[in-house]
Order: C-alpha cells, then sequence, then structure tokens
C-alpha cells in the first residue's frame, strides 16, 4: 500500500523529507507518495555512482510537469490564446489565468506550479549534497551529473523568478523546520547567487556528447562512454544547451524590470558561440527547410532539432502534458486531431494570433503561405461553429504523412498522460532570433539570422525598408519570435522584459468585446485588472499561510 506523507510546507518540505530518509525517487506524479516497506532511507539509497545515478533521474523526472505549467502560466497569459470571458465567479483555473483574475492567489494551477519547481530544486539540492560523497572512478563523469543537476536547478528557479519574483531560494538540503523560517529573496541575489553560477558550471562541466553510467563504473579513459546506452545522452543538457539558456537569462535580466544592460554584451557573445558551434558542426538543431520544421514537432526527433528538450514516451503519466491541456474539447473532432480519447479544454487561439500570419503579400496582393503556419495555428470546425486552435503539440498520421513520415500508432494513445511528443525548452531558432534582437540592424549576422528563419518557410527576405531602422528591424524580429514559437511558453515573458508591454493583451480583450457585445462587460473588467504589476504573479494563498508573516505578498494582490 502506499503511505501519502501530509506535509505542512511544499517549499522544501520534499528536500526535508529525502533528509529524514524517505527516498522519493520513484515517480513523477507520486510527489510525497512513499511505498511502505519498500523504498529505501536516504542514507541506505547513496552508496554508489549507479544508485547516484537514480538518484538524478528523479531531477529529470521532476521537470515532466514543467511544461504544463510553462503553457498555463505564460501562453495562456499571453494574446496567442483566448479562453473565454466570462464573469470571474464563472472562470475555472485556466481561465482564470487568462483572465487575470483577482483571485489568482488561490489559483489550484498556481499553486501546484510552485510546487512543480521546488520539487526540482529540492531533488536537485539533495542530489548534488549526497554526490560529493560518493566515489566514482570516473570524476569526470561525476562532475558532469553535478552539472546537470545544477542545470535543471537553474532553470527551476530562473522560471519562479520570472513568475513570481521575490521567492524563497537555497542551494541545500532543509529540514522541515528550516522550511518554515526561509524567506524570500530578491531576483537579483537569485540570479547572481544561483541561477548565473550553476549555468557557468554547467557550462565547464558538461560535455557535447554526455558521458554515460553504462551498468558499471565508467572509466575516465579519454573514450566517449556512451555506447552502450544511447538513450541516456539524448535526454542530457549540452554545453552549448547551458550557454543558449545563460544567454536568454541575460537578456531577461537586461530587460524589465532589472534592466542590467552591461549583461546584453555578454549575451550575444554567448548566443553567437552556440549559433557558430551549429554552424561549424553540420548545422546541429537547424531544420533547413519548412518540411523539416514541420518534422521537427514529430515525436521519433530526440533532441535532433532542440538545444534540450523535456522527452516524452507513450505509457500512462510519462507522455507530454501540453498536448491534452493545449487542445479544445476531444469531441466531435475528426481524426486530423486526435485518435485518442477525453475531452480537452477550452483554451483556443486568439484571432490577434492568427492574423500575425498575414502580414506579408507578395507583388501582387497574395498572402504569402508560411509552411509553418497549418503545424502551429489551424482553423477548423468545431460544432459548427468555426474556431482557431494551437495544434503545434496534437501530432496525428495525417500531420506525419504531409512530411513523408511513417504511420505511428495513435490508437496506443488511450488516455490523456500518452502523448509523446518531446517538448523544447530552448531550440537554435530562439537563440538566433535573441542575438538578431541584441545585435540591431546594423549587424549583418543579426539580419542573416532572422531571414534564414523567414525565407525557410517561404516568407520574404526583410526589405531595405525593414532593416534601415532600428526600431523597424526590432519590431521584424519580435513578430518572428511571435511566429517561430507561439505555443510554446515563450510569449509571456517575451512581452514582460519588452517594457513589460501587456497593451497587446489589453487589446486582444477589446478587440473580443467590441465584436462581442454579450460579453463586453466581462472583457472590460478583465481589462482593467492587467496592471502594471501583472508582471508577476501573486504568491499563492497555500504558500502565504505556511508561516504567518514569512512571505510578503507581490504588490496590487
Amino acid at each position: 500500500m502506499k503511505k501519502t506523507i501530509s506535509y505542512i510546507s511544499k517549499v522544501f518540505l520534499a528536500a526535508a523529507v529525502l533528509t529524514a530518509g524517505t527516498g522519493t525517487f520513484s515517480s513523477c506524479s507520486d510527489y510525497l507518495d512513499v511505498e511502505v516497506g519498500e523504498q529505501k532511507t536516504a542514507k541506505e539509497f547513496y552508496n554508489n555512482a549507479y544508485e547516484m545515478d537514480e538518484a538524478l533521474n528523479g531531477v529529470y523526472s521532476g521537470m515532466m510537469s514543467i511544461p504544463m505549467y510553462q503553457w498555463y502560466l505564460s501562453e495562456v497569459h499571453s494574446d496567442n490564446i483566448w479562453s473565454g470571458a466570462a464573469s470571474e465567479g464563472k472562470a475555472n483555473a485556466y481561465g482564470a489565468i487568462h483572465q487575470f483574475a483577482s483571485t489568482l492567489s488561490e489559483n489550484s494551477t498556481l499553486d501546484n506550479a510552485w510546487v512543480a519547481y521546488y520539487t526540482v530544486i529540492a531533488r536537485a539540492n539533495s542530489f548534488i549534497s549526497r554526490v560529493q560523497n560518493v566515489e566514482y572512478k570516473a570524476d569526470s563523469l561525476k562532475m558532469q551529473q553535478i552539472a546537470e543537476a545544477r542545470f535543471l536547478r537553474a532553470l527551476a528557479y530562473f522560471d519562479l523568478v520570472r513568475f513570481w519574483g521575490r521567492v524563497p531560494a537555497t542551494t541545500e538540503s532543509v529540514t522541515v523546520d528550516m522550511a518554515l523560517t526561509l524567506g524570500q529573496s530578491e531576483p537579483v541575489e537569485i540570479y547572481d547567487n544561483i541561477i548565473v553560477p550553476d549555468l557557468k558550471f554547467a557550462i565547464e562541466n558538461l560535455n557535447e556528447t554526455p558521458l554515460t553510467y553504462n551498468g558499471a563504473y565508467a572509466t575516465d579513459n579519454g573514450k566517449v562512454l556512451n555506447a552502450s546506452n544511447t538513450n541516456y545522452s539524448t535526454g542530457k543538457p549540452t554545453p552549448s544547451a547551458a550557454k543558449a539558456v545563460l544567454g536568454r537569462v541575460y537578456i531577461t535580466e537586461a530587460g524589465f524590470p532589472l534592466y542590467r544592460e552591461e549583461l546584453k554584451e555578454p549575451a550575444k557573445e554567448l548566443l553567437l558561440d552556440v549559433i557558430n558551434y551549429s554552424n561549424s558542426h553540420g548545422n546541429r538543431w537547424w531544420a533547413s527547410t519548412a518540411d523539416e520544421w514541420r518534422k521537427m514537432w514529430m515525436h521519433d526527433n530526440d533532441n535532433k532539432y532542440f538545444l534540450f528538450e523535456i522527452q516524452y514516451v507513450c505509457e500512462e503519466d510519462m507522455g507530454n502534458p501540453v498536448t491534452y491541456n493545449s487542445i479544445p474539447n476531444f469531441t466531435g473532432y475528426n481524426n486530423y486531431w486526435s485518435y485518442g480519447k477525453g475531452n480537452g479544454y477550452g483554451i483556443y487561439a486568439s484571432e490577434e494570433a492568427w492574423n500575425i500570419w498575414s502580414d506579408d503579400e507578395d507583388s501582387e496582393g497574395n498572402i504569402i503561405y508560411d509552411a509553418r503556419q497549418d503545424f502551429t495555428i489551424d482553423p477548423t470546425l468545431h460544432s459548427e461553429k468555426k474556431v482557431l486552435v494551437i495544434n503545434k503539440w496534437l501530432e496525428s498520421d495525417i500531420k506525419r504523412a504531409e512530411v513523408e513520415l511513417a504511420p505511428y500508432s495513435f490508437n496506443a494513445v488511450i488516455e490523456k498522460t500518452m502523448w509523446p511528443q518531446n517538448y523544447p525548452i530552448i531550440r537554435l531558432e530562439d537563440v538566433m532570433l535573441m542575438y538578431a534582437e541584441l545585435a540591431g540592424n546594423t549587424d549583418a549576422t543579426a539580419k542573416e539570422l532572422v531571414n534564414r528563419i523567414r525565407t525557410r518557410t517561404g516568407r520574404p527576405a526583410l526589405t531595405e525598408w525593414q532593416t534601415a531602422d532600428s526600431k523597424r528591424f526590432l519590431e521584424a524580429v519580435k513578430d518572428e519570435r511571435r511566429r517561430e514559437f507561439m505555443g510554446e511558453g515563450i510569449r509571456w515573458h517575451d512581452l514582460v522584459r519588452w517594457d513589460n508591454d501587456l497593451e497587446p493583451i489589453r487589446k486582444m480583450f477589446y478587440n473580443y468585446g467590441k465584436n462581442n457585445p454579450d460579453v463586453l462587460p466581462a472583457c472590460i473588467s478583465a481589462m482593467g485588472r492587467i496592471q502594471d504589476y501583472s508582471y508577476l504573479y501573486p504568491i499563492p494563498f497555500n504558500q502565504m499561510k505556511i508561516n504567518d508573516g514569512l512571505y510578503q505578498q507581490n504588490p496590487g494582490y
């Protein structure tokens, strides 16, 4: 049987429990659920390299739910998504996020996201502290594994700071009592003392071809140690991935609200390093044609097109949660949409997201077709009503046939937790467009990178009018980012770092209300809730009540 541990603090109690000796690396879905009599205590568990490898897998398993929260807290919170404008009292969890509800501090999805991020951090902290006392025959493998844990910890803290600002932070395993007294740290402190050092350590100690634990103590003999276990290496971060993420961290810090302008140059250097590495290694991670771009969204491309991704398989509770959560009600769709069963959610693409695809015309006034469009956002008929759907995550044999891939037995997807598509944390195109944004219109490489992305999928190269002026060039880069990354949980963070530019979201509600008078009052109400302080979410109520006075709520909530 299972014994569920009752816990007070959802912050660092996972680490505290591990310290107390429960060992919670069993499943990504069984947070703090312990098999009584079948689990080793932490003291018994951390004995050798094999067991540390298993422990590190527990850190990775904690990442499996993270894409779902990036989808809800970033994509659904942006002008790419329309999820209705019901009165606040009638909004469900994701509808409340979409509408900037005044009750967000009590939102269950927000609370679950907080717990998910701190679960990753707690497991990483525990791994890093325990591995120090474990002997490896290959020190290079030990250092790589520590770097992997620190890379994942940096990703978790980065999202926490972007979503909540001042949050609790530590790099140590903590007890329950310690967790109840750990206050909030300033974002700059978390960047400078945890996120950036973790990523720099990862850059220095990861390998472009990751070393693996292959069932025996690895030997550091100068040879690649992944011959017997290639699956291990495909899901691991590399120095290039760490450089790309650190570049993203720096460009984020350089924007709103910190405006650390001095980080723009180091960001450019890191991003250019990744681009140059790709160019000199057979255009690694680059999909050079429209069909290649479309193929990257098929599930059988382990890290081929992504610098770092979360990998999934077609097994219950092991699939990509974004697929199911990003698609409206499955009932009524034909097999183009789904071979699976179940009802999705009322989350649609906005009209504004659709319109971004039709802003280029040829010499005869015809709209330029962009080959990314129908694999990103698609109009279809559902319940006799035309709706727009972001379909980037929903794979089907019809999609596979369009890019000449063999059929896949989607009949195997019988549960909503079984969709096998991998989810990118960072892609080469993101690196290219971040560099272009920083370098500007006077940089020939920046212009070439934007045009590589545009012309690959049928759009024309930027015109002289678009490149002659720095502001117009920046707007072109912003538009390209929106098209390229639509549905990937990036749009909200872009809008925030671009001087907290939340006006496009207000306009989305205004336009919908103007065209649908029956919900105009609800739309006006939503617009009023989008304030300058809205760039941060409220600290979840369940966390605020852990210890009265421990946390200070974010302004406006």
